[in-house]
């Protein structure tokens, strides 16, 4: 299915083709069937020599579907260290497939651990020969790093709480709070670090914790404490 497929030949001179098995005029130009569509075709050929034309042939191609292939994604994530199994499928039986860059995937729920970010494909072949394929990207999620203290004093260095990697967690929240409870923050995403003020205004020097719930399938909370200083 969907295939890029030559015109059809035969043996022969003066051929003409038909598209019916009688009747109709013959074209010296050879048919090129589609494969848009599964099911199967017939065609037909004839030899034509000093205006005498002999007898049919037929040709009958057939359209094969090609495996429906899912890699279980488009998107996953996985906290770096802790393994994660790919959900594969395949949508019939007796279909090769391999995982890659996976060595040797003889399943179609291979557990991996990488490193890094990495897009795995799944390749299937039809008992028909036919193709099909699919990616899954997986997103390894750092362990993330909480700085403890900076110093917005307006020295371009350490002005904001930067948290290394959190741009990685999808759907993260953040909330900030004073000693006495009070919320200071209350961030979805994090794309703005934190600059020490509360409504406009610079925060006292001193001690404050935060609240991090790292959201989605493996959802964590972190907290902890984080002082400014000047």
């Amino acid at each position: 299915q969907n295939a890029n497929v030559p015109a059809l030949t035969a043996t022969g001179s003066g051929l003409l083709w038909y598209p019916t098995v009688n009747g109709g005029t013959g074209s010296a130009i050879a048919p090129t069937p589609s494969t848009a569509t599964i099911g199967s075709a017939s065609y037909y050929v004839a030899q034509s020599i000093g205006g005498c034309e002999g007898p049919r042939s037929t040709i009958n191609v057939v359209v094969v579907p090609n495996p429906i292939v899912n890699a279980g994604g488009p998107l996953l994530y996985m906290y770096e260290g802790q393994p994660l199994t790919l959900n594969g499928s395949v949508s019939a039986s007796g279909i090769s497939f391999i995982w890659l860059p996976i060595s040797n995937s003889s399943t179609l729920h291979p557990v991996v651990n990488p490193n890094t970010d990495i897009t795995y494909t799944l390749q299937a072949l039809s008992a028909g020969g036919c193709p099909g394929s699919d990616t899954v990207r997986v997103v390894v999620l750092k362990t993330l790093y909480i700085p403890n203290v900076f110093s917005p004093n307006g020295d371009n260095i350490n002005d904001t709480w930067v948290i290394p990697d959190i741009a990685n967690y999808p759907g993260i929240t953040v909330d900030i709070f004073n000693r006495y409870g009070q919320l200071l923050l209350r961030s979805t995403g994090y794309s703005t670090p934190w600059d020490g003020k509360y409504q406009g205004k610079d925060l006292p020097v001193g001690t404050y914790f935060y609240i991090i719930n790292t959201g989605g399938r493996r959802n964590k909370t972190l907290s902890g404490s984080i002082s400014i200083i000047r």
